[in-house]
């Protein structure tokens, strides 16, 4: 069973645009790819398998967008601001 929470497929789609700004490697969209299949519950492994892409990779993608995704959903603590 797959569960999606909706910040994070909003997220992984605004986070596309970040890849589109590196310089070489893999496209855009072979990244947005892997990144919504590890959001969305898939293995790293599994995600090597299909996509013929190093799960170390894919892992290292998906670090940088769960990164950008704590971020954004930060919230300052009432008193802090």
């Amino acid at each position: 069973m797959v569960i999606v929470k909706e910040n994070r497929v909003i997220c992984a789609v605004t986070v596309a645009v970040n890849f589109q700004k590196a310089p070489a490697g893999y496209s855009s969209d072979v990244k947005e790819l892997c990144v919504k299949m590890s959001l969305n519950g898939m293995g790293f492994r599994a995600i090597e398998r299909v996509n013929g892409i190093s799960h170390n990779t894919v892992l290292n993608w998906h670090r940088q967008v769960e990164a950008l995704i704590r971020d954004e959903n930060y919230e300052i603590p009432a008193g802090e601001a």
